[in-house]
């Protein structure tokens, strides 16, 4: 394979010439881009989609247990608003540590 310039002339007709100074004249000496990047551009914004789904499933649940927690607090069931607060914390935590994750794996992703 050739690392090519291509060379569009006023009247409309394009030259190929490669790197080294050679004509290219032939098609198939014409670099193309490689399919196993491109699976692996999409591979990585799959993975990264998917990062941000867990991610958003996980803000879902620290929001549910949140409202869990402020429920209970109106009903003074304070052990049950504690254990709610607790976990919507916890969920919390691990929402934006995949929220953090999904967003490097978004910044990786060509």
């Amino acid at each position: 394979m050739h690392k090519l310039f291509l060379i569009v002339l006023l009247s409309g007709s394009v030259s190929c010439w490669a790197v080294d100074g050679t004509q290219i004249n032939d098609a198939s000496k014409v670099a193309t881009p490689q399919v196993g990047s491109t699976q692996k551009g999409i591979a990585a914004h799959e993975k990264a989609a998917n990062a941000h789904e867990q991610a958003a499933r996980e803000h879902q649940k620290a929001t549910k247990y949140h409202k869990e927690a402020s429920q209970a607090h109106k009903k003074n069931n304070h052990l049950h608003a504690m254990k709610s607060a607790q976990e919507a914390r916890s969920t919390s935590n691990s929402a934006q540590l995949k929220t953090s994750q999904a967003a490097n794996l978004s910044g990786k992703v060509p």
